[in-house]
């Protein structure tokens, strides 16, 4: 077992949540300069939390009462196994439109079918609709796996799920309906007995206006309706990755560093310094919950799983400035924690990630990296997390001093972060790290 030891840092981080909210709008205004909008978070009309919840508890009693027809559920549970974005899920923008009997010349669509089941006129369901698309374009029905119960497993001919409405604000619990209408609150520290439909907002899908242009032209469009395009995060962040890394290697020639100068081995001298001689880029190794009520906390069982996204924030000596690259990863629960049917006798596991980084040259990138880490709700208004950074040169060079923006969503839960060191040891598992609420490894 090799000694560790920390070079000593003046790496200083300070994190401010800039957000501003009126609770008497009720949409989000249209920038009317598309030049002026985020180049990653997408700009719209959608409702306020307040509609959505609206439309959510409206959808919710809807799908329950249908639920009463075994090809209502034979139809949900054939498009959530399709696990377009790789959950089970179908987003309603979709689904809406599938003719319940396909085989037949009965033309009759999943949505028809809600407002007839429901007593709405063609007109009021016109209208629920367009409020759907509208304001709600990201409404989604899942079936969350549970430990256990799986989604292939559901009995459709038999077995009718209650359907839960969830919302960012529920904390403690979340009203669910059976075909009766009746409701039951739901805990969500624990996972419910049986299978459970959910309606909730997407947090695997950025929505953005038809008419909003974007620059990551080369991303595919996972759907398109005549109001919003949609595209996977994870296919965004990956695209501006790119983006950032071929910036870098206008700066690093060789597109990364290429070994160490004659005076770098000094730099980790009685520390580990593996990366002083190999060249290989840092590896995301893996992750782990610290605690139980950390993993509780950070999501409920309602959205199956955990969509994670992970904030490198790298110096930049050239230009005295930071940069960032991003990671977006979903684990599935059952893959961090598990517990009984009570909620109790929690177990936590390392779960495995594997990501590439980079190759840190230290002459120009410093002598530390920081992580941080956010899970994803999804939903609610965006806010401002600022994080300013002194990163120290080697050999005495300086340091570099700067503050970079990263846009998060305002019910995003913040896992905290912490400071990667250049002379960390990377063999094996290489080196762990705990901001508090999440464990991980950094290797080669």
């Amino acid at each position: 077992m090799k000694t560790m030891k920390r070079l000593s840092t003046m790496l200083i981080l300070a994190l401010l949540l800039v957000t501003a909210c009126n609770d008497e709008e009720q949409l989000v205004p249209v920038n009317p300069n598309p030049e002026e909008t985020s180049d990653v978070f997408p700009l719209t009309e959608q409702g306020s939390p307040q509609v959505k919840k609206q439309l959510t508890n409206r959808l919710a009693r809807m799908l329950a009462k249908a639920m009463a027809n075994p090809r209502v559920r034979a139809l949900v549970k054939q498009e959530v196994l399709k696990q377009r974005d790789g959950d089970y899920n179908v987003l309603f923008a979709r689904i809406k439109d599938v003719k319940l009997y396909p085989t037949s010349a009965d033309p009759v669509t999943f949505a028809a079918y809600l407002a007839q089941v429901n007593g709405l006129s063609k007109e009021e369901m016109e209208q629920f609709l367009n409020r759907m698309e509208t304001l709600f374009p990201l409404a989604q029905i899942a079936v969350p796996e549970l430990t256990g119960k799986k989604v292939e497993q559901w009995n459709v001919a038999a077995q009718p799920l209650q359907v839960a409405a969830y919302h960012a604000e529920d904390k403690e619990t979340v009203t669910a309906f059976d075909v009766q209408g009746q409701t039951v609150q739901l805990p969500l520290d624990r996972e419910p007995s049986r299978l459970t439909a959910v309606i909730s907002e997407n947090e695997r899908l950025f929505a953005y206006l038809v008419q909003q242009p974007v620059d990551f032209v080369s991303v595919a469009t996972f759907l398109r309706t005549r109001t919003y395009k949609y595209y996977l995060k994870a296919a965004v962040y990956d695209f501006y990755n790119v983006r950032t890394l071929k910036d870098m290697s206008s700066i690093i020639p060789g597109s990364g560093y290429e070994g160490p100068g004659d005076d770098l081995p000094e730099l980790c001298e009685g520390l580990d310094g593996d990366r002083v001689y190999n060249n290989a880029k840092d590896n995301f190794h893996k992750i782990k919950f610290s605690s139980v009520n950390a993993a509780k906390d950070a999501e409920a069982w309602t959205a199956g799983g955990y969509e994670m996204r992970t904030i490198i924030v790298i110096g930049n000596g050239e230009t005295d400035v930071l940069w960032t690259l991003e990671k977006i990863y979903s684990v599935d629960r059952n893959d961090l924690i598990n517990c009984n049917v009570f909620g109790g006798n929690c177990s936590l596991s390392w779960h495995d990630l594997n990501l590439d980084v980079i190759t840190w040259d230290p002459e120009t990138m410093g002598m530390q990296m920081y992580y941080e880490h956010i899970e994803e709700d999804g939903s609610g208004s965006v806010v401002t997390l600022t994080i300013s950074a002194t990163i120290n040169l080697p050999g005495g060079l300086g340091s570099i001093g700067s503050s970079i923006d990263v846009e998060i969503g305002n019910n995003d839960e913040e896992l905290g972060g912490a400071i990667v060191e250049y002379c960390d040891n990377t063999d094996g598992d290489g080196t762990q790290y705990n901001t508090g609420s999440l464990k991980f490894y950094v290797n080669q």
